[in-house]
Parts: structure tokens; sequence; C-alpha cells
């Protein structure tokens, strides 16, 4: 059983939450107040630098490599979905037209 601090989180919480921060597995939201804590609180920041160079030497012990290009591509179509082109009965332009020829 473990004991909730004051502020209501589990012991131990703030030195996960800055292992997941240098992980990169927290999302956009999560990294924002990360973030922020890290430039206001600083046993926070001194948790995510010891975080930083815990597994610094394991991200030292592989080569850094390019990926081919087809992976980008690849990686950018599905992150960055283009917005669906919108049909002709939703064009300004048709509209205007349409009004415009039936004056």
């Amino acid at each position: 059983m473990t004991l909730a601090q004051d502020d209501g989180s589990e012991p131990g919480s703030d030195d996960l939450f800055a292992a997941e921060y240098v992980l990169g597995v927290l999302d956009a939201d999560e990294r924002e107040i990360a973030s922020r804590r890290i430039d206001a609180d600083a046993a926070f920041a001194r948790l995510v630098d010891a975080w930083e160079a815990h597994l610094s030497p394991m991200a030292a012990a592989y080569p850094e490599t390019e990926p081919p290009i087809r992976v980008k591509e690849a990686l950018d179509r599905r992150l960055f979905v283009a917005a669906p082109r919108a049909g002709l009965w939703s064009s300004l332009a048709f509209w205007r037209g349409l009004a415009a020829a039936s004056v």
C-alpha cells in the first residue's frame, strides 16, 4: 500500500513522470506540463537531468542513422493528413456563379 502525498499524488510519481518525459512517451499536453515544471521546479528539473544521464548511455550504444526517404514520407502522410477537399456543393465560387446565372 502506498500513502498519498499532501497534493494527492503518489510517492515517486514525480520520478516516474520525469522518466516518461525523458523517454518521450507523454502525450502533448503532459509533455507541455512537464516542460513548464522543468522551468519552474528545480527538484523536478534535477529528476529529469538524472533520468537523462541514466538513459543516455543506452542511446549512445546505437549509431545515429538517417531513415530512408520513403519511410519519412510514409510517416509524414500518416502524421500530417491533408484536409479532405470540399466538393462542388461546398464551393463558394459555384454558388456565386449559379446565383449570377439565375439573375
